[in-house]
């Protein structure tokens, strides 16, 4: 059952154009397996699925990490500035999913690098395959929100070289 799980969720992911990749646990994480399931609209994110062994749950975790250009810029702003910014997309943030565990690293707002955005759902129930289905759409539009809101501020942050959206 554990493994017809995985097997599972990966084919209903492969199904959705999802690539799919095994990733290495966590070292000490009460995790059974982990996966790296890499979306590719409305633009590219990445999102790993947890099988947690300590709950029948399965943990949809996402990050954003800003943009050298836009870490640069968030830092030239003053302290009260920087917490006003961070803090409007971590409520934006749970608008979007109120359910959903938000966070930044490191974890003062006023130095934040990077949010993260963590969703459990349960395995059993009939519903589990749109469930994994909604969690994927609810991080992907988390990580445009975070894009969206740095751009709207700041300007679109490219990389030397590259095209679109500077984002790591």
């Amino acid at each position: 059952m554990k493994s017809d799980l995985k097997e599972k969720i990966i084919a209903w992911l492969v199904d959705e154009g999802v690539e799919v990749k095994m990733m290495p646990v966590p070292p000490g994480a009460p995790v059974e397996w982990n996966l790296l399931a890499s979306l590719k609209a409305p633009i590219p994110v990445k999102v790993n699925i947890q099988k947690r062994t300590d709950a029948p749950k399965l943990a949809f975790i996402m990050g954003v990490a800003f943009s050298k250009t836009h870490l640069d810029m968030i830092m030239e702003l003053d302290a009260a500035e920087r917490r006003e910014l961070i803090a409007g997309m971590l409520q934006g943030i749970l608008l979007l999913c109120p359910d959903c565990i938000v966070a930044t690293q490191p974890p003062n707002i006023e130095e934040a690098k990077s949010i993260i955005v963590t969703r459990e759902i349960l395995t059993d129930g009939e519903t589990l395959r749109l469930e994994v289905s909604r969690t994927l759409r609810i991080l992907a539009n988390s990580f445009v929100y975070v894009i969206l809101s740095l751009t709207s501020k700041f300007g679109p942050s490219r990389r030397e070289g590259e095209r679109g959206l500077g984002i790591m």
